[in-house]
């Protein structure tokens, strides 16, 4: 996972300044065919990030999702919504169980260390069908990946993830 989480973060590191300006706001239902795996990970009422699901039950997110200063967060204030559009998700899922990397560490300061680490996995308590969401592949990727595909919540955007395919 987290050499897969690693190609992923470099590639949206590298790519970071020309993505807020490029995001295309998924509107319609075409808009987001195909990615019905990424969906909103509700984190009580403190706030939410973005998830992706990886296999039926497994969720990837950000450590900083789960835990803070004071640990982890309690699994039941944790909520999958996948392929969330308008407040409408394609299916939804409580949290049975949250796994940070372990060397995350939510005080550290050098923010390329913090990012390198800020990685976790959500267990569902229902897994959701491949059928209704197709999870993700997870990878080992190779050289020849000229593009990725970013799709996300934040603020703002809270309820219709902007997103691009392909950017370079």
């Amino acid at each position: 996972m987290r050499e897969f989480a690693g190609y992923v973060l470099t590639a949206l590191l590298l790519s970071g300044p020309c993505l807020a300006q490029d995001l295309k706001r998924l509107s319609l239902r075409q808009d987001l065919l195909g990615l019905e795996a990424v969906g909103r990970v509700d984190v009580g009422e403190n706030g939410y990030c973005t998830g992706t699901l990886i296999a039926p039950d497994l969720v990837l997110t950000a450590a900083h999702c789960v835990l803070d200063e004071d640990g982890p967060f309690d699994p039941a204030v944790l909520r999958f919504r996948a392929g969330l559009r308008d407040g409408r998700s394609v299916a939804e899922s409580a949290v049975v169980r949250s796994v940070a990397d372990a060397s995350y560490d939510p005080q550290e300061t050098d923010g390329a260390a913090r990012v390198s680490a800020d990685l976790a996995l959500l267990e569902l308590a229902e897994p959701i069908p491949a059928a209704t969401a197709a999870p993700f592949r997870v990878a080992h990727l190779n050289g020849s990946l000229r593009s990725v595909g970013v799709v996300s919540f934040a603020r703002g955007r809270d309820q219709r993830p902007p997103g691009r395919r392909n950017a370079a």
